[in-house]
């Protein structure tokens, strides 16, 4: 792993960010489709059911909640998993390129980052019900996560700045 801007061989903090992401998107997904066959799954505490608290509380809060909505709306699990899928998919792509689509398009895209993650932690510190929609232990986990994530995205930057 490389801190910084300029590292097309080494796996840089924004990258790693982008798998985090990823990975909190995926996790609720084998809870959803192992459930929507099985519903005698749901209401249990097992792992499947800690891996879907834990992911749900990971992601960003306005993802969790148009994912919410969409299932109040549709009443349908595999609609929220393919868009849980698809959100990530989609965002490792998206991501991947603007971060390496030249040096000024990577540090505006590592401060998009930085401000959207700083949004979500500041939603996550209000006293909403759904920040602790899954749990107390899962709701600190998340906000841990995106404070990791946000700390790999300010080491590029300050790398980033060291060099120039």
């Amino acid at each position: 792993m490389k801190f910084g801007i300029d590292s097309r061989k080494k796996l840089t903090g924004a990258s790693l960010y982008i798998y985090i992401f990823q990975a909190c998107s995926l996790m609720p997904l084998l809870y959803i489709i192992v459930a929507s066959g099985y519903l005698g799954l749901t209401g249990k505490n097992n792992i499947l059911a800690y891996l879907f608290d834990f992911g749900m509380s990971a992601i960003p809060r306005f993802e969790a909640l148009g994912l919410s909505l969409v299932y109040k709306k549709a009443l349908s699990e595999i609609l929220v998993y393919f868009l849980l899928a698809g959100i990530a998919f989609a965002f490792g792509i998206i991501a991947d390129k603007l971060l390496k689509n030249g040096e000024k398009t990577a540090v505006r895209a590592r401060i998009v980052f930085i401000v959207l993650i700083v949004t979500d932690i500041v939603i996550r510190l209000l006293p909403f019900s759904f920040s602790t929609g899954f749990g107390l232990v899962p709701a600190i986990v998340g906000f841990a996560i995106r404070l990791v994530c946000i700390a790999l995205i300010i080491a590029d930057l300050i790398a980033y700045k060291k060099r120039k």
